[in-house]
């Protein structure tokens, strides 16, 4: 081992070269791979809610967790996972175990990304509170709750729901003579030019 191109690209930034910027540094992270091999990874601006389920229950507040699993949402929530995952938050908070979870499970909350995603768990509740209580939303306000449900998908899921959606149209045009439509079968037109 010992050569430089073994070593990670934090460490071959700290052997003679400037260190690495604020924003890298704060968005990088060491992690074990299965492997056993040491790697750097970008820590998530969110957390999943399984774990702050399991973590609620371990600090004996199984009832608590139990009553957000089961919460209403109002139907005009596109993303009841954010609302739910604001109940959280704010329980955590509230009894004092927020700086142990978020050490275990919610690291990147201490970006700019993770404390905008905080917000938005938090508007996520309260809006879903409001929309519950009846509470009419003025212009703003329902523009506003829009723009930060868009915040909630993860930076994974756009490019993932476009695969699938590829992987869709491929199969509709391979397979278009077997889907029936109103007990028909349907033909793809193709005119003299192929």
């Amino acid at each position: 081992m010992g050569g430089l191109g073994s070593r990670s690209a934090t460490e071959r930034a700290d052997v003679g070269h400037s260190p690495p910027s604020a924003l890298r540094a704060q968005f990088l992270s060491r992690s074990v791979t299965r492997s056993g091999r040491q790697g750097l990874t970008m820590e998530s601006p969110t957390f999943k809610i399984a774990d702050a389920y399991s973590f609620a229950e371990a600090k004996g507040l199984e009832v608590e967790a139990n009553q957000i699993r089961s919460m209403v949402i109002h139907s005009a929530i596109r993303r009841p996972a954010a609302v739910r995952k604001g109940c959280l938050v704010e329980l955590l908070e509230s009894r004092g175990f927020i700086d142990e979870f978020v050490a275990q499970y919610w690291p990147g909350l201490h970006t700019d990304a993770g404390e905008r995603r905080r917000g938005t768990f938090l508007d996520q509740k309260l809006l879903n509170e409001r929309l519950l209580r009846g509470e009419p939303l003025d212009e703003d306000a329902a523009e506003e709750a829009s723009d930060r449900q868009g915040e909630e998908l993860p930076f994974e899921a756009e490019p993932a729901s476009f695969a699938l959606e590829a992987q869709l149209r491929d199969f509709i045009a391979q397979n278009l003579p077997r889907i029936p439509i109103h007990g028909r079968r349907v033909t793809l037109y193709t005119d003299t030019s192929g």
